[in-house]
């Protein structure tokens, strides 16, 4: 029964670490989920009101990395103001997979 129960500890703690976040920083500019794929027109200031607007009207806040030009989802959409939008910003956060960020804070560059 022991050994039973420490294997089954053993598995369950070898899981949380395999699954466990990983910790990035990066710089990007926040998009809509409409824009977002699009990385030459997300990553302008001139596009902060599109952004909000189509926020406003139901679309998802992106992040749009400035490196790989990929856009990431945001778990924690409300993480996002209107004073993060049409700038480069920096976020730290945590990694869900290879396509989603939970945003722990956003600084201005």
């Amino acid at each position: 029964m022991k050994k039973a129960l420490l294997c089954s500890v053993f598995v369950l703690a070898c899981s949380i670490v395999a699954f466990a976040a990983e910790k990035s920083t990066m710089t990007g500019w926040f998009a809509d989920s409409g824009c977002g794929a699009n990385a030459a027109k997300s990553m302008d200031a001139g596009h902060k009101g599109c952004a909000l607007t189509c926020v406003k009207n139901g679309a998802k806040w992106v992040f749009v990395d400035s490196s790989s030009k990929k856009a990431l989802q945001i778990h924690n959409q409300d993480v996002v103001t209107e004073a993060h939008v049409g700038k480069e910003v920096k976020v730290k956060g945590s990694l869900m997979g290879s396509d989603e960020i939970h945003i722990e804070s956003i600084s201005d560059m």
